[in-house]
């Protein structure tokens, strides 16, 4: 998930607010992952200062940060829906965890949304589901942030895995991202504001599986695109974006 870090105080580091984001896909439902375009806002998130983590952090476990029960879900999918047994508490899906229906405990909101940053945020809303995200550069010539995603997987799907229906990362999260299996992974373009806030998203190139039955157990993706990126710089003085 994608987070920004506003200080209370300018080059002050120990207090402040973290802000998580919301992608709201505009492309069609399910469509290729090079078409993928989003929207962008931030949500606010309670935030400990440096001591109060420094503090907290060797003795506090996360029953003392939420409460929790068991989500109605199993992964065979027999009747699963994803919906809390008891009213207050919220459904998530962060990745790693599947279904978990939680409520934070009075008082622990700003420990729980920093010790438990990524299922804070999909309690909030924000969106949880990318999957090898790895290197991130800044154009600051065109306003522009580039990432690598190495892959097109699973919560990044619309309740599937590798293109096959399977609901376990999608089940009581949010379902933000519904894009197209693609194991050979993109590079995605964030617009920036004159706030250095990231408001717009789309694929700026993703690699493409091969399908030609005589090459494609050597090579997975076609060797003249991208695969499974994972490093990405840009080099201001060309206007040049690298891809490793």
């Amino acid at each position: 998930f994608f987070t920004y870090f506003k200080a209370s105080t300018a080059q002050d580091l120990s207090a402040g607010i973290n802000y998580c984001a919301k992608y709201t896909q505009t492309s069609a439902a399910t469509s290729e992952a090079k078409d993928w375009t989003a929207t962008i806002e931030w949500i606010a998130m309670p935030t400990a200062t440096h001591d109060d983590v420094e503090a907290a952090i060797k003795t506090t476990t996360f029953a003392d940060l939420f409460d929790s029960e068991t989500c109605k879900y199993d992964k065979s999918g027999a009747g699963a829906d994803g919906v809390c047994p008891t009213a207050g508490f919220t459904s998530v899906n962060t990745g790693g965890y599947g279904c978990e229906c939680l409520k934070v405990k009075p008082g622990k909101e700003a420990l729980a949304g920093t010790l438990e940053k990524r299922r804070y945020a999909g309690y909030l809303g924000c969106t949880t589901e990318f999957r090898k995200w790895e290197g991130i550069t800044y154009d600051s010539k065109n306003k522009k942030i580039y990432t690598a995603l190495s892959g097109v997987e699973r919560g990044m799907e619309d309740n599937m895995k590798n293109g096959v229906a399977d609901t376990q990362y999608d089940l009581g999260g949010s379902n933000h991202l519904k894009m197209k299996h693609n194991k050979c992974g993109c590079v995605m373009e964030m617009e920036i504001n004159d706030d250095f806030l990231a408001i717009k998203a789309k694929m700026l190139v993703c690699g493409v599986p091969n399908v030609d039955p005589a090459t494609k157990d050597i090579d997975s993706c076609v060797i003249t695109g991208i695969a499974s990126p994972d490093n990405v710089a840009m080099i201001g003085e060309l206007d040049q974006l690298i891809i490793g």
